[in-house]
């Protein structure tokens, strides 16, 4: 079982309009808890950065997998107005 603990980050969570500073322990690749870390689990310092769990856009226009991996963009839906329209 891993345990991942990212402190010191500003953590987006669902119904907030502002990201809020709080520590965040991820179990076994699942988010296991905000705003409580596991003193036994290894630990990164997110000091300065943004900690999101996945971004989805829902506006692409071409897919671009590195360009992605960098950005965070864990899923993306491409416009409708291809020629021919993707399904």
């Amino acid at each position: 079982m891993s345990s991942l603990n990212i402190l010191n980050g500003a953590v987006i969570l669902p119904g907030k309009a502002q990201p809020e500073s709080a520590p965040l322990h991820i179990s076994d690749e699942h988010i296991a808890t905000v705003g409580r870390a596991d003193p036994h689990g290894e630990t990164i310092d997110a000091s300065g950065l943004l900690v999101a769990p996945g971004i989805i856009d829902l506006g692409v226009f071409a897919t671009d997998k590195p360009a992605f991996r960098f950005g965070g963009i864990t899923r993306a839906a491409l416009m409708p107005d291809q020629s021919p329209t993707h399904d």
